[in-house]
Formats: structure tokens, sequence, C-alpha cells
């Protein structure tokens, strides 16, 4: 976030707008976006949440209650109770990421639930409020970890499935797109370009589909006219076939000086 200049209508938004969106129909605005940290590094406060409050975003931090600090120096690598409350009042949401990292589908119903609700329930007593915002660890999800979140009291959950549609049918496996601290700039517009391409079979289509994506505009006739000469000569002089000289236009589109990207 720190070396991207984001355009002002990319929009953050919370779990609780996305449960109202999914499952009351509630609005969302055109580029609605979600920025989730998993397991509860202390640098989601110290780092992550100061550089995303100048750019205007808020986050959810998925903790692992055994995890939390109670003695800040003596675990240093995690978040501690305070730093959790400061997150809430600065408008992010924290969720449960389990008790102790345990994947939920090697577990018995009895062992999943109890650490679904214990995680759950320390997080409500000592933030004060419920908490029904879930994690899967290391993304293991099947069916009956499905069934048995919901059991304990959960109403939406992330995995760690690579996607970027959601459905008010299946809550409980939220996809994400995946960024890591070796992603950068250009690795988060690659993956973003793979989403945001478009879909139909006509070039001028899918060209303007990624400017709107990108830019917040139509092309003009002459960029139609660049990117289409662009297409041809990596399938021609490349080798690419149609849909890989798309995915290579759009990176260089969300890589581009004009989406301000910084290099």
């Amino acid at each position: 976030i720190r070396n991207c200049d984001w355009s002002s209508d990319v929009c953050s938004s919370d779990l609780l707008q996305l449960f109202k969106a999914l499952e009351q129909g509630g609005p969302l605005p055109d580029k609605p976006i979600m920025l989730t940290f998993d397991d509860g590094y202390r640098g989601i406060a110290t780092i992550a949440a100061p550089i995303m409050s100048q750019a205007g975003f808020v986050g959810t931090a998925y903790v692992i209650t055994d995890r939390i600090a109670v003695n800040p120096k003596r675990a240093p690598t995690w978040l501690t109770w305070r730093q959790l409350r400061i997150l809430e009042q600065r408008g992010w949401d924290i969720g449960s990421h389990t008790v102790s990292h345990t994947e939920i589908p090697h577990m018995s119903e009895t062992a999943a639930l109890q650490t679904l609700r214990a995680s759950r329930f320390a997080l409500e007593r000592r933030l004060g409020h419920p908490v029904q915002w879930f994690c899967y660890p290391a993304g293991a999800v099947d069916a009956k970890s499905v069934d048995w979140v919901r059991k304990a009291g959960y109403v939406l959950a992330t995995t760690t499935q690579e996607g970027d549609v959601h459905s008010a049918a299946d809550p409980l496996r939220l996809s994400r797109v995946r960024v890591s601290n070796t992603t950068g700039v250009r690795g988060l517009a690659a993956a973003l370009a793979k989403r945001f391409q478009g879909t139909s079979a006509d070039p001028k289509e899918r060209i303007t589909a990624a400017y709107f994506t990108a830019l917040s505009r139509p092309p003009t006739a002459a960029e139609v006219a660049r990117a289409e000469t662009y297409l041809k000569t990596q399938a021609t002089q490349r080798g690419q076939t149609p849909e890989s000289a798309m995915t290579t236009f759009c990176q260089a589109l969300f890589a581009s000086a004009e989406f301000r990207y910084l290099k």
C-alpha cells in the first residue's frame, strides 16, 4: 500500500458491510477492497495499520488467541490485547483463527467445536462484543469444517482459495487474493490483472474492461488501437496465445505509470 498511490474510488470495506451485502442485499461501493491479515503478528499494528490509515484503509486481523501477548516483552512477535482494542477503535475487524492454529479438517467434531468456540468466546470476553468472523488455519477446509464453523456461531469465514467472487450461498468459504511478503507491487498487479481483464471474446471489450478496472475510464480510440497492435505483436513475434497476450497487456496496464504504481 505504501508503494501504491491508489485511485480515490477504491473503497475500503469491512466484514459487516460484506455480510449485509451477501445476506441482506446491502450496498457495496463500486470498487470495494478488503485487506485481511492472518495469525496476529504484531507488525499488523506497528507497520500495516499506520500505512493503511494514511491511505484511508481499514483491515481485518484474524488472531490465534493462545498467541495473543499478555506480556509484550516476553512475546514480541504477537499482537497484544491492547493493540487489538486500538485496531478496533481505528475501524478494524478482529476475527478468530482458532486457539492454536490447528487445521479444522484434521480434528474430531468435539475438538473442532471446542477450539472454534473457545477462541470466539475469548475474543468476545476481552473485546466486549460478538465476534462472528473466522479464518481457517492454513486455509484447510472441507464440508464438515464448514458445518462445524456454522455450529460454532460464525457467519463469515475466509479461506486461502484464490478468487474474488463471493456468494450468499457459501458465506463460510470466502476466497481471497493471496499477498505474501515477496509479492510486491508488480506481483499484486499481475494477480489483479488475471481477474479484471474481462471475459468477453471480443478483444476491444476486454481492453475496455481492463481500462475501466485499472483507470476508472474507457480507453480512447488511440489507446484501443495501440492495445490491439500490442496484442498482435505479442502473438506474432513472441508466440503468445491470445489469452496469454491479453494477460500480459493487463499486467502492463496495471503496473503502468498512468495507474500510478511507484517503481
